[in-house]
């Protein structure tokens, strides 16, 4: 309950900073989220998730990639 809880109050964060912001700024921002997925699984999840050099180095590239592409369509 509390995780549908939680996607609903960002699916509507999502739209009002869309709303309220240029979307250059907004999307980075958001893609940002693995990153953040990735670092609260190590703190809260560090004995029963896995962590490897290429999880890690996955999901920078994906932040990185994401980032460069907004940039670079601005």
């Amino acid at each position: 309950v509390a995780s549908s809880a939680f996607a609903s109050v960002a699916a509507v964060l999502w739209f009002a900073s869309v709303a309220n912001a240029p979307l250059a700024s907004v999307a980075p921002l958001a893609a940002t989220t693995p990153l953040f997925a990735l670092l609260l699984s190590f703190v809260f999840l560090r004995n029963a998730e896995r962590f490897s050099l290429s999880l890690v180095l996955g999901t920078a590239i994906s932040v990185a990639g994401v980032s460069l592409t907004v940039i670079g369509a601005t």
